[in-house]
């Protein structure tokens, strides 16, 4: 970051340190762009909470994470569970399709593993990475263009420029709001339960969707 008119300056702001958020900031301050990040939870906003939700992550996420140093750690957790094989088929009709990692010469396809327990090993290797800022408990207040870039008001009363701001901030984004960013919605007249089941038989690291 440099001061710029007593108002700092960073390459990139991201606002919204979820799994996504922190995953970019981490891949660009490898690259030496400067980043603040930046989320109006607090740092242990996952805080285990039951029933936990949980993401298939793929080989290419994989060395995502790999290359951002946080893959060993993530695999350490208990809740990261591999899978060599995805079976999917339509329960109306007849139709299904298979994979299998022994097919591609792979050891799996991916893993499923705890959204909290990756934004914990994302949060504890972002405090060591030069080149980031990470400011939990805090607010975009406003948004203003800026020559070369845009200019945001923290919560603080900070101003801040950037080159380019991400809102990597959820559904209820407040960079899309401040922004006045359009946008379209309609239902899909559909109900989805979440949920945590208990099996009776070995799964057999399989991963199943219907």
């Amino acid at each position: 970051s440099k001061m710029i008119n007593d108002s700092i300056q960073y390459d990139v702001i991201v606002n919204g340190a979820g799994i996504s958020g922190s995953t970019l900031a981490a891949v660009l301050a490898q690259t030496g762009i400067s980043v603040l990040l930046l989320d109006r939870r607090p740092t242990n906003f996952d805080n285990n909470e039951e029933p936990r939700r949980v993401s298939a992550i793929n080989k290419a996420s994989e060395n995502i994470f790999t290359n951002i140093r946080v893959w060993d750690e993530i695999a350490s957790y208990n809740s990261t569970y591999e899978f060599e094989q995805i079976k999917v088929w339509d329960h109306l009709g007849h139709g299904n399709i298979s994979f299998g990692a022994d097919s591609v010469g792979l050891r799996n396809l991916g893993h499923i593993i705890a959204n909290d327990d990756i934004s914990k090993a994302l949060h504890r290797a972002l405090k060591f990475m030069p080149g980031i800022n990470c400011q939990f408990e805090q607010e975009i207040l406003a948004i203003d263009p800026a020559e070369n870039g845009v200019s945001i008001v923290l919560k603080d009363g900070r101003t801040v420029l950037t080159k380019l701001l991400v809102g990597a901030d959820g559904s209820n984004s407040a960079v899309r709001t401040l922004t006045e960013m359009p946008q379209s919605e309609c239902s899909y007249k559909h109900t989805a339960i979440v949920a945590n089941v208990e099996i009776k038989k070995n799964h057999n690291r399989c991963a199943y969707q219907c």
